[in-house]
C-alpha cells in the first residue's frame, strides 16, 4: 500500500531523460480519507509526461487527511527507451527502465510490474 500523509510529502514521477518524439501517458486513482469522518473521496488524473521536470501526481495532502493509491499507469509513448522513478517525497519507491510500447503498473494489493 502507497499512503500519503500530510508529513511524507507529494507522489512524484519523473523521467531521467526527456522524451525523443512523444510524451508517455500515466493515470493515477486514489483515495481521501480523513479518519475523524472516515469516508472515502475517490479521485483521479490523466496526465502526459514532460520531459525531465518532476510531475506532481498526487498533491500532499490537507493535515488529517491520507491518499491511499489504487493505482498508477505509466505507458513508454516514446521510440526509445525511458528511465522512470516513481517518488514518496524525497524517497524513491520504484526505479525502471521501460523499452517502447512498455508499461509500469502499481496496483493496490498486488504491487508493480512491467
Amino acid at each position: 500500500m502507497i499512503v500519503i500523509n500530510p508529513s511524507s510529502s507529494a507522489l512524484n514521477f519523473i523521467l531521467q531523460a526527456a522524451h525523443t518524439s512523444a510524451a508517455g501517458s500515466m493515470q493515477v486513482a486514489w483515495r481521501n480519507i480523513t479518519p475523524a469522518t472516515p469516508a472515502y473521496i475517490p479521485e483521479s488524473i490523466v496526465i502526459a509526461s514532460n520531459g525531465t521536470t518532476s510531475v506532481n501526481l498526487i498533491s500532499t495532502p490537507a493535515a488529517g487527511t491520507y491518499s491511499l493509491v489504487d493505482y498508477i499507469s505509466y505507458l513508454n509513448n516514446d521510440t526509445g527507451s525511458q528511465q522512470i522513478s516513481v517518488r514518496v517525497g524525497s524517497v524513491v519507491v520504484q526505479k525502471v527502465i521501460l523499452g517502447v510500447g512498455e508499461r509500469l503498473e502499481y496496483v493496490e494489493g498486488k504491487g508493480w510490474t512491467t
